[in-house]
């Protein structure tokens, strides 16, 4: 899985589907009206400004900034932000994911990735501020000595670089640290908190995406008095199918067809190795009131 070749295509997908995008913006507080939450107050990085979005609903999936949100609209969430450090080498070392088979620890998995890179990880790292983490060396020094256990040649090449991603995880009962934490998902009506419109979803990963979005998208529906089920378990994606005609996405979405036939040309090879930032900002700017 490609993180940026998925936000593309389930960016593309929703786009089509009517939703909106407001990309670029940091979330500084709510509008409440008593106990209801009927607006949000955000900085336009784009445009070096404050702005406001009113809405009948809001659902804070934040991520490990979730339990940050959520104060700002009165609200107390637990929540277990635990960092995870990968390395990455420029050689592909296996053609297999390898797993150690021992209860999760630290550096058990090598994965093949993209084009002849090997991604060695994890760690687990419990930090207070998603915003302040950086990876030491200690951490990429253990993830070569554990990842050389399995493959000997990883400590001879090293890391080309390392990066890593803040898992927003559940806050349960005997769990001492991010390893004995749960990764299954949860949603919090707010309502029962006595805050009214705003709903917070936590956990979860990428295999449980598609569930977490149904599950809240039913919830939302409930509260909204909308009958019509959720219909991501049967939705392909847009740009996962290559015999997808470029010039009808672009008249189901108003799109520019040059700018589809580009992002279509693009699905498939994006990755964090060879990115476009430039493509990205341009998508943005398609799926926002810009356009």
């Amino acid at each position: 899985m490609y993180a940026h070749d998925l936000i593309f295509s389930v960016a593309l997908t929703a786009f089509t589907n009517g939703a909106r995008f407001f990309p670029f913006r940091e979330v500084k507080s709510f509008n409440k009206d008593g106990s209801s939450v009927t607006g949000v107050k955000v900085f336009n990085k784009l445009k070096d400004r404050e702005e406001e979005i009113d809405a009948d609903l809001f659902v804070n999936a934040a991520g490990p900034w979730s339990a940050n949100v959520a104060k700002m609209a009165g609200i107390d969430v637990e929540i277990m932000p635990t960092a995870g450090a990968m390395g990455v080498s420029d050689f592909q070392l296996v053609n297999h994911i390898m797993n150690r088979m021992r209860l999760p620890s630290d550096g058990d998995i090598i994965i093949p990735y993209a084009r002849n890179v090997t991604i060695t990880g994890t760690t687990v790292t419990l930090t207070d501020d998603p915003d302040n983490f950086s990876v030491q060396e200690e951490d990429l020094q253990l993830l070569l000595d554990e990842g050389s256990m399995m493959v000997p040649k990883l400590k001879e090449l090293g890391f080309k670089r390392h990066y890593a991603s803040i898992r927003p995880l559940l806050k349960g009962e005997g769990a001492k640290g991010g390893r004995d934490a749960s990764r299954t998902f949860d949603i919090f009506d707010h309502e029962k908190d006595g805050i009214h419109g705003f709903i917070t979803v936590l956990g979860g990963k990428f295999t449980t995406s598609r569930l977490m979005a149904e599950k809240t998208s039913d919830l939302i529906a409930e509260k909204l008095g909308v009958k019509e089920k959720s219909r991501t378990a049967t939705t392909k994606l847009i740009g996962t199918n290559i015999s997808e005609d470029p010039e009808v996405i672009a008249k189901a979405s108003g799109l520019d067809y040059a700018f589809v036939k580009r992002l279509f040309g693009t699905i498939g090879t994006v990755d964090e190795e060879r990115f476009n930032p430039a493509l990205l900002m341009l998508l943005s700017y398609a799926f926002s009131e810009v356009r």
